[in-house]
């Protein structure tokens, strides 16, 4: 069974460099989309700042600041959850 998982010795150097190239293009797609995720959850965070200004400014009323309080609290936690999984927290 494990006989389908060898490979023959000439070709270590080549499994050796496309195995490295794997990983270093997983590594830079995982890196671009941590990035992207927190630049979106600083953008849902300036939005929550804002609608929390206008309610307070009395702009907005309460059910107005309620659903979107709601819409922006659950994309966060989404976020929050993505980042996590993503293993790049730093």
């Amino acid at each position: 069974m494990l006989k389908s998982f060898e490979y023959q010795k000439k070709f270590y150097k080549t499994l050796k460099a496309l195995l490295a190239q794997k990983l270093r293009k997983r590594l830079e797609d995982t890196m671009s989309e941590s990035t992207a995720l927190k630049k979106r959850q600083t953008e849902v965070a300036k939005l929550r700042e804002r609608l929390e200004e206008c309610f307070i400014l009395g702009e907005i009323k309460e059910a107005l600041y309620q659903m979107y309080d709601l819409k922006y609290s659950v994309e966060l936690g989404q976020i929050k959850s993505e980042i996590a999984k993503s293993g790049f927290e730093s």
